[in-house]
This record gives structure tokens, C-alpha cells and sequence, in this order.
């Protein structure tokens, strides 16, 4: 069965792209293309992590497989038509209170994308991360960046803050998508979709397990969760239960930004954990795409790390339906 934001009326079918992707994660963008019935050369994929390694090479055939972004020589990368890259969010994320931006690997990651887009100026090309790069640094770290980007020539840069509970899966995660469009100066229109109500997207047959999940300290998490959001536990609220108040979050009818530590994001209404399956619903993928490992935190981890499938799909379709 489709999700649910599928739109039948968008089909592109008989458009053939070269794409290559870089720390996509779960290559969410082959997966949102396909959808589209888009043919995909799948040119390349990179990511060091080996776990995701092998769930790329499982369920999809790059031509070429990368372990590192900053090791290969740009210079003999294939040519492509799109590139997509989700740099590490982990030296921008507002979370991560020693967040060092451009001061660490990942941080310079921005720079390895941005060869790649000076070597081969593909057609398209896509940067996602978290919306604390707006923020790092009193906001110069993101100057420098659109300062780059905007060097490029006749590239045309759009700068976008797009929800995921925007475009029809109800998860509340705002990332930040840079747009890049060759020869072309028409504006990017990416219109919204409804969202239906989280139990559409929940398993309603498995069997609560409060007692198992609400051990003392989740159970007082919980409690002050229930008072801070006046919680009526048989509404489907999402409530992430850590270790201690400070990182408890609570969503009626939408889920909370997916983490790698979403394994203890409780249900009100159906008394347990989310699990990884709905998880990737969420993130919008289709109820077929399993994950390969058996290893649960490397599963909330990789699912945490994804994009969003469901707002590839949309951006996609603004963007190949128009350029």
C-alpha cells in the first residue's frame, strides 16, 4: 500500500536522472524518485557509517559506493544530472550544546558538497540539515555558506524551512533544504498537504506494554509530562520519556522530531514505544522498506539520521514537474 501523501496526479514517468547522493542516510531520495516513477541511474552513494553501508547496498545498486566524502578524488566522480546531500547534523544541531560548526569533520563536510557541485554542476541539487546551522555562530556559520552557494555561477538558490507535518506524514521536523537550480531563474512553489491524524500511521493491534515501559523514572517523566501539556492519556499523545525532564517532549495527534533515541517515545493511548516500523512511516516510507540490521539502537539511529521521504517527494515534483 502507498502512504498516504501519494498523490496519483504526480507521476514522472519517463524522466531519467543521474543521481548521485551523499550522507542520505537511508537513501531517501531514491526511494522518494522512484515514487515518482522517475527512471534513477543510481550513480553513487557515500556514507561512512558501515551499518548504513550495507542497507544501501542491500536494497539499492549504486553504480559506485563512497565511504567518505573527503577522501575521494572529485575529480573522477561519474557525471550526474542531481545531487543530494544531508551533511551531518551533529556540529549544527541545537541539541548538541558543544556544537562546533566548521570546526570539526562533519562541519566541513559543507565544503566537500559544495566540490562536488563546482566539479560536475549537476542539473539540481539539494543540501538538507537541521535549522540550528541558521542559528550557529550568531548566524555567520550560514552567511558563509549562502555566500558560497551564491558564488556558484548561473545557479539560481532557494533557501527552504520545510516541516515534515507539512506534506502529509504528522512528525513535527523542520530542516532546512538548499535548493540549487541551473540556468534557470523561476521561483520554487512546493505546495502543502494535509496530514491525517497519527493513528492513521500507528499499529493499533500490538498489545500495550505500560508496565514494562513506564519503569519508575519514565513514569515520572511521564507524569510531568502529563501535567506541563495538561496530557489526557486517551488521546494520542507522543511523549518522548529519556532520562529526565529536560529532554521531555509532548505531541497530540503528531509525532516529535524522530532522534536516534526514539526507542522511548511512549504512545498515551496505546500504553508502549513507538516502533521502528512506524517509525519509518513516519519518516515516510512505504510499509516495504525494512531495515537490514537486527541491531534496535543501529535501526533508531539509521531511522533518526533519514530524510524525510515525504518531503523529497513533494520538493521533487515542484522541482522536476517545473524545471
Amino acid at each position: 500500500m502507498n502512504p498516504p501523501y501519494i498523490n496519483d496526479e504526480f507521476n514522472l514517468k519517463g524522466t531519467t536522472l543521474r543521481v548521485g547522493t551523499d550522507c542520505s542516510g537511508l537513501d531517501s531520495p531514491i526511494v522518494a524518485l522512484e515514487m515518482l516513477n522517475v527512471n534513477v541511474e543510481h550513480i553513487w552513494s557515500c556514507d561512512s557509517d558501515c551499518d548504513v553501508k550495507k542497507q544501501i547496498l542491500s536494497k539499492f545498486k549504486p553504480q559506485h559506493y563512497y565511504d567518505d566524502m573527503a577522501s575521494r578524488d572529485v575529480s573522477k566522480l561519474p557525471p550526474i544530472d542531481m545531487y543530494i546531500a544531508g551533511i551531518p547534523c551533529q556540529s549544527w544541531s541545537g541539541l548538541n550544546t558543544k556544537r562546533k560548526g566548521f570546526n570539526v569533520k562533519e562541519g566541513t563536510l559543507f565544503f566537500e558538497a559544495l566540490k562536488v557541485i563546482k566539479s560536475l554542476r549537476p542539473k539540481f541539487f539539494i543540501l538538507e540539515n537541521v535549522t540550528g546551522m541558521l542559528t550557529h555562530n550568531k548566524g555567520q556559520s550560514y552567511k558563509l555558506i549562502q555566500s558560497h552557494l551564491e558564488s556558484l555561477n548561473n545557479y539560481n538558490i532557494h533557501y527552504k524551512v520545510l516541516n515534515t507535518v507539512d506534506y502529509g506524514t504528522p512528525q513535527n521536523r523542520n530542516r532546512i533544504y538548499i535548493i540549487g537550480i541551473r540556468d534557470c531563474n523561476k521561483l520554487l512553489n512546493i505546495l502543502k498537504v494535509p496530514t491525517l491524524p497519527i493513528k492513521n500511521f500507528l499499529n493499533t493491534r500490538l498489545p500495550p506494554q505500560r508496565d514494562k515501559c513506564l519503569i519508575p523514572r519514565r513514569q515520572k517523566c511521564l507524569e510531568f509530562a502529563k501535567e506541563h501539556y495538561d496530557i489526557n492519556e486517551a488521546d494520542d499523545w507522543i511523549v518522548t520519556i529519556g532520562a529526565s525532564f529536560t529532554f521531555t517532549r509532548a505531541r497530540l495527534n503528531v509525532c516529535p522530531c524522530i532522534t536516534a533515541f526514539a526507542s522511548y517515545y511512549y504512545i498515551t493511548s496505546q500504553e508502549r514505544f513507538i516502533t521502528i516500523d512506524e517509525l519509518l512511516i513516519l519518516q515516510g516510507f512505504p510499509e516495504s522498506y525494512k531495515l537490514v540490521t537486527k541491531n534496535k539502537s543501529k535501526c533508531y539511529r539509521q531511522v533518526g539520521n533519514a530524510m524525510s521521504v515525504n518531503v523529497l517527494y513533494h520538493l521533487f515534483y515542484a522541482l522536476l514537474e517545473n524545471y
